[in-house]
C-alpha cells in the first residue's frame, strides 16, 4: 500500500498497482474484489479531501471477465466426451475434489484460472494407507480416492528447477493456522517423493511436518496457458487488468465531478471569518466584505470542458480495451438493442477456443497419469473437447442472415448459412441433434422466410460508394 499524507496530517493508504503481485491484481480485476472492492484501487489526488466518500459512489466497470470468459465458456458449453477403463476413476471424474466438484467443473476452473494468470497448479493428495479401504466398492462409497485442490500462482513462495527448467519442488503458502495459541503461517513443499509441512511464527519455524507419498514425481500438474520459458510467466491480461483499473480510476473522477457540479457551490460575500471554511466544490465559498467592491451572490460550478474531457477519455479508455482484447484473440462485438440500448458482447475466436479446449485435455490426461500413480491401477483415458464453435457466424443477427439470403448465392451457400441460424439460435441442442437437423436442410432444402427486397439490385449499389454490401 501507499501513503498520502495531506497538510492536516490526515493519511489515506491506497493500492500501488506497480508493486502489486501480478496474479493478484489480475484476479482482482477479474473477481471485482479485493483493491477493487474495498476502492484503494482509486488514487487520491494530491489536494483531495473527499476521497472516502468519491471511494463510497465509485462502480466498477468490468470488462476483464467477460473477456477472458469469452475464450473459455463456449468451450465448457458443449457436451464433453470422456472414456476411461477404471471405475476408480470413473468415480473420481463424478467427484474430484472430495466436495462433490464434477470434472468438468474443476476443469472449468482450472482452465480459467491458467487462462488468466498464464498458469494454475493442482496438486493431488490421497489419503493415509490405513484409511483405504480394501473393496473397489467401499473405496467409491467412502469416497477414498485421490482428491485434488487448486493453488494460485500467488501463493508460489519458492520453487527449484533443473537444468531443463522441469520443477524439482514448489512451495505454496496455505492458509494461517492457530496451533498453541499462535496464528501461525503455513508453507507447503511437494517433491517427488515427501510433502513437508512447516509451520512460521513470523520469521521462524515453530514445526515441522514430513509425510512421504513416495510417487517419483511431485504430485503437482503445472496448467499452462502460455510459454512455459519460465514458471512463473507474466499474465497474458495483465495490461488489460491494469487498462481496466485505469478506467476504474476514471469513472470515479467523471462520477465526482458530476456530483460537485450538479450541486453548484453558493458564493456570497458575509461579514465574518472564513478561516476555517473549506473552500471547494462541496463548500459554500465566503467572499470578504469590501466597501470598494461588491459582489452579487451566486453559483460557481467547474467549467463543463472538465466533463466532456473525462467522458471523451473515459471513451477512449474502453476502446482501448477493445484493441487490446482483439490482440488476445477476443472480438468485441457492439449491437444495437432496441435502437437505443447498445450491448456489448466479446467472443473468441476459433483459434483460441481450440486452444483453450486443448488446455483442458491436457490437463485431464495429467489427471489421470498422476491418479494411475497414486492407485497403482494402469489407466486407459479419452477425453475429447469439441472443436466446432462456428465463432465468427454467432456474430451474425438475424438481419444480416435475410441480407445473405437475399444474394445471388448458390444453394449449397445458403445451406450452410441456415444452418448456421441452427447452430446459433438453437445451441441448446446437442451434437447430435444439431448434426441430424443439418441433414434435414442438405436433403429437404428447408427454406428460410425471407423478406422482399427494399434496396436497389446488388449490382447497381456496388457502384454507389456511399453505399456497402
Amino acid at each position: 500500500m501507499s501513503e498520502l499524507r495531506f497538510n492536516n496530517g490526515t493519511e489515506i493508504y491506497y493500492a500501488n498497482i506497480t508493486k502489486m503481485n501480478p496474479y493478484t491484481l489480475v484476479s482482482n480485476a477479474y473477481n471485482g474484489d479485493g483493491i477493487i472492492a474495498d476502492g484503494s484501487a482509486l488514487i487520491p489526488f494530491s489536494r483531495e479531501t473527499f476521497y472516502t466518500e468519491r471511494k463510497a459512489i465509485s462502480s466498477y466497470r468490468n470488462y476483464t471477465k467477460p473477456i477472458v470468459n469469452s475464450i473459455i465458456e463456449p468451450v465448457f458449453d458443449a457436451p464433453v466426451k470422456r472414456v476411461s477403463n477404471s471405475e476408480l476413476f470413473d468415480a473420481f471424474l463424478e467427484d474430484v475434489d472430495n466436495r462433490g466438484t464434477t470434472m468438468t467443473n474443476n476443469s472449468s476452473d482450472v482452465v480459467t484460472l491458467a487462462r488468466l494468470h498464464g498458469v494454475a497448479f493442482v496438486v493431488m493428495d490421497n489419503f493415509r494407507q490405513e484409511e483405504i479401504p480394501a473393496t473397489v466398492s467401499e473405496v467409491i462409497d467412502q469416497r477414498k480416492l485421490p482428491y485434488i485442490y487448486t493453488q494460485a500462482a500467488y501463493t508460489v513462495k519458492d520453487y527449484k528447477t533443473d537444468y531443463f527448467g522441469n520443477i524439482r519442488s514448489i512451495t505454496f503458502t496455505y492458509a494461517e493456522e492457530v496451533i498453541d495459541g499462535k496464528k501461525l503461517t503455513v508453507t507447503v513443499t511437494w517433491d517427488s517423493m515427501n510433502m513437508i509441512k512447516e509451520y512460521w511464527d513470523g520469521d521462524k519455524l515453530y514445526k515441522v511436518e514430513t509425510n512421504t507419498h513416495g510417487l517419483g514425481v511431485i504430485p503437482v500438474i503445472s496448467v499452462y496457458s502460455t510459454n512455459r520459458d519460465k514458471v512463473l510467466p507474466m499474465p497474458p491480461f495483465y495490461d488489460l487488468a491494469k487498462l481496466n483499473i485505469s478506467l476504474f480510476n476514471k469513472d470515479s473522477e467523471l462520477r465526482d465531478q458530476e456530483r460537485a457540479q450538479a450541486f453548484s457551490v453558493f458564493y456570497a460575500q458575509l461579514d465574518t471569518n472564513n478561516g476555517n471554511i473549506t473552500i471547494g466544490p462541496h463548500a459554500m465559498m465566503v467572499l470578504p466584505l469590501d466597501p470598494n467592491l461588491t459582489i452579487s451572490p451566486g453559483y460557481a460550478s467547474p467549467a463543463s470542458d472538465i466533463l466532456k474531457h473525462l467522458m471523451d477519455s473515459s471513451t477512449a479508455f474502453v476502446n482501448s480495451i477493445y484493441q487490446m482484447a482483439g490482440q488476445n484473440g477476443i472480438v468485441g462485438i457492439k449491437s444495437m438493442g432496441s435502437g437505443i440500448a447498445e450491448a456489448y458482447k466479446f467472443r473468441g475466436t476459433n483459434t483460441q477456443l481450440k486452444k483453450t479446449a486443448g488446455i483442458a485435455e491436457d490437463y485431464e490426461k495429467a489427471l489421470a497419469d498422476l491418479f494411475s500413480k497414486y492407485t497403482g491401477i494402469p489407466i486407459e483415458y479419452e477425453v475429447s473437447y469439441t472443436q466446432n464453435y462456428d465463432t465468427f457466424y454467432n456474430q451474425m443477427t438475424v438481419d444480416d442472415v435475410v441480407k445473405l439470403m437475399n444474394l445471388p448465392l448458390p444453394l449449397e451457400v445458403k445451406n450452410e448459412i441456415k444452418k448456421v441460424v441452427v447452430h446459433t439460435y438453437l445451441d441448446n441442442l446437442d451434437n447430435d441433434k444439431q448434426e441430424e437437423l443439418d441433414a434435414i436442410i442438405d436433403k429437404e432444402n428447408v427454406s428460410l422466410p425471407v423478406a422482399p427486397m427494399t434496396e436497389k439490385p446488388i449490382d447497381e449499389s456496388m457502384n454507389d460508394e456511399n453505399e456497402s454490401v
